[in-house]
């Protein structure tokens, strides 16, 4: 590049010398002209004495001068003899011209004829000078016009020579650049399948370019999902669950350190291992639980045992989803060992109260009614009376006995429901003849609001169960001269609501009131002392059991509105 700019200069500076050498001749020939003209003109007037002539030669003269002055601007004098030599026969050309205008004004004819013969003489000498330093001009600009070529060629060299090097260059740099592309490039993929395979990424990329700050992007991204991964992870290790993943076989991919407490196995222990293995389950029940899970695709829990390694027997409830895209099932699996063997204790007590305390107390019942009845001899009014206080306090442990058995044969689902076409007012109206007594003797009008009837599928007795129960209820907790409201409603369920006017069910027992052995903390004690607690229990497993859903909500101004849904079946 500098090679081509000093060429460039030197082509320049050669272009300005040539025009000023044009510049140079073009005066010369100029001045010759008006050295011819202002003889003409001399001649002229000195034949014909016309003013006219000398008028022009004096301009002519004028413009001789100023060719000689624009001359020396272009070439100074004393740096080249031949325009030095010039130089000084124009000035003696003049001075004679200027002697022979005087002598031609004074008639003076031997004069001015020997001035004319000494100015051709003069005039001769100007022109072989000025022929020679245009001969000498015409080889200078021909010698600059050789140089000038030259100087075109090696620029035009110099210039093909730094396109070349250009295009060399850049087709280098476009090299070296796809080169540090596909490497940033080659890095990032390869960083992607290391944070997909839990692997330590390559060192973070150098530079300020878009791919560097996405690496660094990257790098700190896989930091964050480092820091979540490990978060993640000491959930899993410290859950006190089995959390694993298995293949579509069964087999055990991963598991967390939970098993080595419950199950005594080292998590490598299981890994590759199928779950049939440890299980008590058949493997075929295993892999059609499976089957169906897959199908679903959505979590499904169901209980397995599995054989711990010192061959104790564990019950589990596993949860289990399946993963399409990883193809994967991915487990929790709950200890469950001590709710079973509490729920079968419990089972086991319900059958030692019912055989082992029902019966003797329903016999100890009749004895009292014997006694009471006289059929065992007369007692006194005292003995009666003691009697009769018996028969009560047996008879409302043979109600309790009997409602728990009840609860808990609803809520293992040994009861069968007896489901047939029921009027759902005509249930409404047996509860109300029911507690039609208790309600008497406090002044509270029951009364079914609704005047049309619907029907839908259920058991009568059980239903009508739970009306009572919900009735007794509104009865025992409402004040003297009050009011309850039974209503039947139709939407996507049927809706039986019993309203009352009693202290209320505050909002924070409204879900525990239906638990068992749970009153209302707004009753009396007197009032909580007449019921046993498991009245609302028995009624949300009768409900349950039909489908449907119970609660309780606030009446206005003052009261509770119980209420239960039951769903209407698909052919009705």
């Amino acid at each position: 590049m500098a090679a081509l700019i000093t060429t460039q200069e030197k082509l320049n500076l050669s272009f300005q010398e040539q025009t000023k050498l044009r510049d140079t001749t073009n005066i010369l020939d100029g001045i010759l002209k008006n050295f011819m003209q202002c003889l003409t003109e001399r001649a002229l007037y000195q034949f014909s004495h016309n003013e006219r002539f000398s008028k022009e030669h004096q301009q002519t003269l004028d413009n001789l001068k100023m060719g000689m002055m624009r001359l020396r601007g272009l070439e100074r004098v004393g740096e080249d003899p031949l325009l030095d030599r010039l130089d000084e026969n124009v000035k003696g050309v003049l001075d004679k011209l200027e002697n022979t205008h005087i002598a031609m004004h004074s008639e003076n004819q031997y004069q001015v004829m020997f001035n004319l013969i000494k100015l051709k003489t003069m005039l001769d000498n100007v022109i072989k000078c000025a022929n020679e330093l245009s001969e000498q001009q015409q080889a200078k600009i021909a010698q600059k016009e050789e140089v000038e070529t030259k100087l075109r060629h090696l620029i035009a060299i110099i210039a093909v020579a730094g396109v070349s090097v250009s295009v060399l260059l850049s087709i280098a740099i476009a090299i070296s650049f796809q080169r540090m592309l596909v490497r940033k490039i080659a890095v990032l993929s390869e960083n992607g399948i290391r944070l997909a395979a839990n692997q330590p990424l390559l060192p973070e990329l150098n530079g300020d370019d878009e791919l560097s700050q996405l690496d660094a992007n990257f790098h700190s991204m896989a930091h964050s999902l480092a820091y979540l991964r490990s978060k993640e992870l000491a959930v899993i290790d410290n859950a006190v669950e089995i959390i694993c993943s298995l293949d579509r076989k069964g087999q055990f991919t991963q598991v967390n350190d939970a098993v080595k407490s419950l199950l005594q196995y080292d998590a490598k222990e299981l890994t590759g291992r199928s779950i049939s293995t440890i299980a008590l389950t058949r493997a075929d029940e295993i892999k059609e639980k499976m089957s169906t899970i897959m199908s679903a695709a959505a979590a499904v829990p169901f209980q397995i045992s599995l054989r711990r390694k010192d061959l104790v027997i564990r019950d589990f409830m596993w949860s289990m989803t399946w993963n399409q895209r990883e193809k994967t099932f991915f487990c929790v699996a709950h200890d469950v060992t001590e709710r079973n063997r509490i729920d079968q204790f419990k089972r086991d007590m319900i059958a030692m109260v019912s055989h082992d305390l029902r019966s003797p107390l329903t016999s100890l019942q009749a004895a009292f009614e014997l006694y009471a009845d006289g059929s065992l001899g007369t007692l006194n009014e005292k003995g009666v009376q003691k009697t009769n206080q018996g028969i009560g306090i047996i008879r409302r442990l043979v109600g309790k006995i009997n409602a728990l058995l009840d609860i808990e044969q609803l809520e293992s689902g040994k009861i069968t429901l007896s489901v047939a076409p029921t009027i759902m007012e005509t249930l409404v109206d047996h509860a109300i003849e029911s507690i039609y007594t208790l309600a008497e003797r406090k002044n509270i009008l029951v009364k079914r609001v609704n005047t049309d009837v619907h029907q839908i599928d259920c058991d009568a007795e059980r239903v009508t169960d739970v009306l009572i129960n919900f009735l007794h209820n509104a009865v025992k907790f409402s004040p003297k001269n009050g009011h309850i409201n039974v209503t039947v409603s139709v939407g996507r369920e049927l809706e039986v609501a019993v309203a009352d006017e009693g202290s209320g069910v505050p909002e924070s027992e409204r879900e525990a009131i239906f638990e068992r052995f749970r009153q209302s903390s707004a009753d009396s004690h007197e009032v909580q002392a007449q019921g046993n607690g498991l009245g609302l229990a028995i009624a949300k497993a009768v409900v349950t059991a039909h489908g449907g859903t119970i609660g309780v909500r606030p009446n206005t101004p003052t009261g509770s509105v119980f209420w239960f849904k039951i769903p209407f079946h698909d052919n009705e």
